[in-house]
């Protein structure tokens, strides 16, 4: 069937003192199952948050085997209340974290990429890790995820609702405390006419 399929690109661009380290350029990103599950949950308007749900975090972290495995550990996340620093578990050299994505921070972009008020099929996500974020330490980053995520009346995260839109496992990035990490990602939803699907 036609139009089915979200396509996504990002780009992660190491600096330092405003001078570019390292341009990893444009580079193509899965989209996962999740993301179906995840539109089906805000088209039933299955959320109790009275925040508006929608891409809330990149998460981010230093591998794991698949996006199953990656979910499960950035759930220990949100589950362990801490968000202000990396999560650490099993090994002291694995960490997972998620920084919230402000909603300026994401911007519809017509078919040349340039950013307009209009609404398209084109988002670009832009996250930049600032120094010593989310450590002082040296991190090695090796994976994220963007993805939304429910709350219960109590303020607290509903991880039952926690769904990702996309996996990365990419090269190693290591940042220290002096670098930055800018994160650009734009996902390009379908518009073209779908078959006709019989009941």
């Amino acid at each position: 069937m036609k139009g089915t399929n979200i396509k996504g690109i990002y780009r992660d661009v190491l600096s330092s003192n405003g001078k570019t380290l390292v341009d990893a350029g444009w580079k193509s990103n899965a989209i996962v199952e999740d993301y179906g599950r995840f539109l089906a949950a805000l088209m039933k308007k299955d959320f109790t948050s009275e925040d508006k749900v929608g891409i809330e975090y990149m998460a981010v972290g230093s591998g794991s085997k698949d996006d199953a495995e990656f979910k499960s550990r950035v759930t220990s996340f949100f589950n362990s209340g801490n968000l202000d620093q990396p999560y650490k578990l099993g090994s002291e050299d694995y960490w997972v974290w998620a920084k919230k994505i402000d909603v300026n921070n994401i911007k519809y972009i017509n078919k040349e990429g340039k950013e307009i008020d209009t609404v398209t099929n084109k988002l670009k996500i832009a996250v930049t890790f600032g120094e010593n974020e989310p450590s002082k330490e040296s991190l090695a980053f090796k994976e994220f995820a963007l993805l939304g995520i429910d709350k219960k009346s109590n303020g607290t995260f509903n991880t039952d609702k926690m769904f990702f839109i996309n996996y990365v496992d990419h090269g190693l990035i290591t940042k220290d405390k002096s670098m930055e990490l800018t994160r650009t990602i734009i996902l390009t939803f379908p518009i073209e006419e779908a078959e006709e699907v019989n009941p």
